[in-house]
């Protein structure tokens, strides 16, 4: 389900709706806070969404451990509506807590977008172009035959030889 669509869902007061997604459950934004003071405390995760053009909070658990969660929301005696056929599941809570939503959305750290294989390839490559030069900053010509010389030349070629990613 596409975030536009899923922030729509989130403006009822005292309902918690989580998005059932393949093996995953996630909860977004208010919903996620009410989860994590009323339910269960799980990690909560802050991303800026391009999409949408804000940061997102965002917590997130297997399907397995569903029943679980629905167990501590009955227990509560909170209301719990079937999945409908997007995957949403709809808890229904009885009251109101302690503190405010921005308040502890923005107690949480903002992600950073991992970094690609290319920033670690093209450093790593770099490490290594510096240990070749080096090696021929020190390497006198005059000190070795043209067969050590040859041997040095393959051996810093095979240093700089780059596994390519498949």
């Amino acid at each position: 389900m596409e975030i536009e669509k899923i922030l729509t869902y989130l403006h009822t007061p005292n309902e918690i709706v989580l998005f059932k997604q393949a093996l995953f459950c996630k909860v977004y934004e208010e919903s996620a806070w009410q989860f994590c003071m009323l339910i269960k405390a799980y990690k909560p995760i802050k991303q800026y969404v391009k999409k949408v053009k804000k940061e997102i909070v965002s917590i997130g658990f297997p399907v397995s451990v569903l029943a679980n969660i629905t167990s501590l929301a009955k227990e509560k005696s909170f209301e719990i509506s079937q999945p409908d056929n997007e995957g949403v599941i709809r808890i229904t809570t009885n009251g109101s807590f302690e503190g405010s939503f921005e308040e502890w959305k923005n107690s949480i750290k903002l992600q950073e977008p991992a970094q690609s294989n290319n920033n670690y390839i093209s450093t790593h490559l770099d490490k290594r172009k510096e240990a070749v030069i080096e090696k021929l900053k020190g390497y006198s010509l005059a000190n070795h035959t043209p067969v050590e010389t040859m041997t040095l030349v393959m051996e810093l070629q095979k240093e700089l030889a780059v596994i390519k990613p498949e």
